[in-house]
């Protein structure tokens, strides 16, 4: 498509002219100073830094209403991806990567699939989280074609910066892995919309 999009901090600014069409939209989600909650904007960060064209990168602390507002600008993203910390459980332990796909369903169907992952009404650290964005989103007809969710088991959710061990270990091949899967993705869209 021709668009150009350069990683840029907040400081920096950003060319919303050449942003409007960029295919890809990745939002790392987290809490500052709250250990591994803030691993979706580590991640952000680290993505940044590999940022293609096409592709463009937020940070959040305040999902909902940040993910609506960017989505309600853009018509031509095709992908949002998310990135956030979660809850770990039995079979989610801290440190582990778990991918949720929502495809172009119909109806109902993505609200059922984001009840499953993160419950009715499921607590957030962020009052209104990535769950609320998502449902909201879908209601208004704002979510795009393909929307991709990276949980990532937190260990400790206490304040300070540094991460639990496990997040920790697992922050660079975390990082690596979804970035691979966004560029796979992206390469495959402009190949189809050549």
């Amino acid at each position: 498509m021709g668009v150009t999009v350069i990683a840029q901090t907040q400081e920096q600014g950003r060319d919303a002219t050449v942003e409007l069409d960029a295919p890809v939209l990745v939002v790392g989600c987290g809490r500052r100073q709250r250990r591994d909650d803030q691993i979706g904007l580590a991640i952000a960060r680290k993505l940044m830094a590999r940022v293609k064209p096409g592709i463009v990168m937020r940070e959040s602390e305040s999902p909902a209403a940040d993910i609506l507002t960017e989505l309600e600008g853009r018509s031509g993203v095709r992908l949002l991806v998310i990135i956030d910390a979660a809850v770990p459980g039995t079979a989610f332990a801290a440190g582990s990567l778990h991918r949720l796909v929502l495809g172009p369903q119909v109806g109902h169907s993505r609200v059922r699939i984001l009840d499953r992952h993160f419950g009715k009404g499921a607590p957030s650290s962020h009052q209104l989280g990535v769950a609320e964005a998502l449902r909201l989103g879908d209601a208004l007809g704002l979510l795009p074609r393909e929307t991709w969710v990276y949980a990532i088991a937190g260990g400790d959710f206490g304040y300070g910066l540094a991460f639990s061990r496990p997040v920790h270990a697992a922050i660079d091949k975390i990082a690596e892995r979804i970035a691979v899967e966004i560029e796979t993705w992206l390469r495959e869209w402009r190949a189809r919309h050549a």
